[in-house]
């Protein structure tokens, strides 16, 4: 098995923190960094490098302590160094990816919320034609020769149509959506901060609560819950596209066609590109 340490420089990939593999990594780094330097406290033999009979009635005694805290030094400026590339490359994309759901979602509800206001009027009765109906009665009431014999009566409203009311639900759980989503880019700021402040110490110290802390990003799936954050944008501007095309559906079909092709064009491009990255790694459409 290849150690820790090593497919850290080569790949740098995070070290765990698991004391084994770290006394695996250390022994490894040790034996191949300095030329008096042992696996298991023996000194090189160029010939057979870990045979046991250059070292036969030896004591760990003769281990060199000073050299010990070298090697101890390196390794954490190693790990210092490649998980420093691993946590910048990390925050780079996080961070921008809050930026973009904070901006977009903050526009976005300004503009979800100007047409559910202006379509909150299909909830309540129609408040023209009822001062219309009273003005005709008023007038029926001074001169009922106005009318030609026809009394005029009071229009009755039995509540929206069902039309009306999945219309409005899909529109305030499109603002709803956009809403969810800029609060979990603000906490994910949030959290993103927490995790570089490492704190000052030793550098020992820090290299291992900077480890914990990277197992925890993987033990509570950190990235795929602010990866979700974009989607639910995603789904909001669904939402509230299926609301506005059967708004105006209900108004003027005709009107309603250009934005209903729009709708499926979208639609069908973001299929495409979605299964595209599927199959194909190679697809420069990736999002993730």
């Amino acid at each position: 098995m290849i150690p820790w340490l090593l497919r850290a420089i080569t790949f740098r990939s995070p070290i765990p923190t698991n004391p084994r593999t770290l006394l695996l990594s250390y022994m490894f780094y040790s034996t191949y960094t300095s030329p008096s330097a042992t696996l298991v406290g023996q000194p090189r033999n160029d010939s057979m490098p870990y045979s046991n009979s250059s070292t036969a009635g030896k004591s760990d005694s003769g281990f060199d302590r000073n050299n010990d805290e070298n090697i101890r030094g390196q390794f954490w400026m190693i790990y210092e160094r490649e998980a420093g590339y691993h946590v910048e490359e990390f925050l780079e994309k996080h961070k921008s990816d809050m930026d973009i759901v904070l901006i977009f979602s903050g526009l976005f509800s300004a503009v979800s919320t100007t047409f559910i206001v202006s379509l909150q009027s299909a909830l309540s009765p129609d408040e023209t034609k009822m001062t219309n109906a009273l003005v005709q009665l008023l007038i029926y009431t001074l001169d009922n020769t106005a009318f030609d014999g026809q009394q005029p009566t009071l229009p009755q409203w039995n509540g929206p149509g069902p039309t009306e009311i999945w219309i409005q639900c899909l529109m305030y759980a499109s603002l709803s959506t956009s809403l969810i989503a800029a609060l979990g880019a603000v906490l994910g700021k949030q959290w993103l901060g927490h995790f570089i402040r490492c704190g000052r110490g030793p550098i020992d110290v820090r290299g291992r609560l900077r480890q914990q802390r990277m197992d925890g990003l993987q033990t509570w799936y950190f990235s795929a819950v602010l990866e979700a954050l974009p989607l639910l944008i995603q789904i909001s501007l669904l939402l509230f596209g299926i609301a506005l095309s059967a708004s105006i559906w209900t108004q003027q079909p005709t009107i309603a066609t250009p934005v209903l092709l729009t709708m499926a064009f979208g639609a069908l491009f973001y299929g495409v590109i979605v299964i595209s990255c599927v199959v194909s790694p190679t697809c420069p459409f990736q999002t993730t």
